[in-house]
């Protein structure tokens, strides 16, 4: 039995790797400045500025993609936290294994979070696919008939 709710599911999927396929006209042009709740935060503000110049480059980011990218970001810089602070105690042999568990299940929390945002931006080797649209399209060259009807119209605009 089909799960309730995954017709539509597959639908948005579809539908957003149709939106994929063309270009997004939406897609921020350079890389947008730090927002404010990141600013104290330096391993957040570094990622911000890898990922954010990432996905400007690959032309997926937009207005609309900002907030997911900045929670990415936070997320990303206290699961570092997290494991750092989880190493330095491991190392000290001072622990407590009901501790280690708390902290073992942060990290992981975390980790789960950190990868459905990624999805989100197409920043994970399967979602890659779905949100990267066509490249830039190249001018088309000039035919021989372009050039014909270029210069007889600059000719009759010269004789006027």
């Amino acid at each position: 039995m089909v799960a309730r709710g995954s017709k539509q599911l597959y639908e948005r999927k579809a539908k957003a790797r149709e939106l994929a396929k063309k270009d997004h006209p939406e897609a921020l042009e350079k890389a947008p400045p730090v927002p404010t709740g990141l600013k104290g935060n330096k391993e957040a503000v570094k990622e911000w500025k890898r990922l954010a110049s990432l996905l400007v480059q690959r032309r997926v980011l937009a207005n609309t993609d900002l907030l997911c990218l900045e929670r990415l970001c936070f997320m990303m810089s206290e699961w570092r936290y997290v494991v750092e602070k989880s190493n330095a105690v491991r190392e000290s042999g001072t622990f407590d294994i009901a501790e280690v568990g708390k902290v073992s299940r942060v990290i992981s929390n975390l980790a789960d979070r950190i990868v459905r945002l990624e999805r989100e931006l197409g920043l994970t080797p399967a979602s890659a696919v779905d949100v990267q649209p066509k490249p830039e399209r190249k001018p088309e060259a000039e035919t021989a008939s372009d050039r014909f009807f270029r210069e007889n119209t600059l000719n009759l605009v010269k004789r006027a």
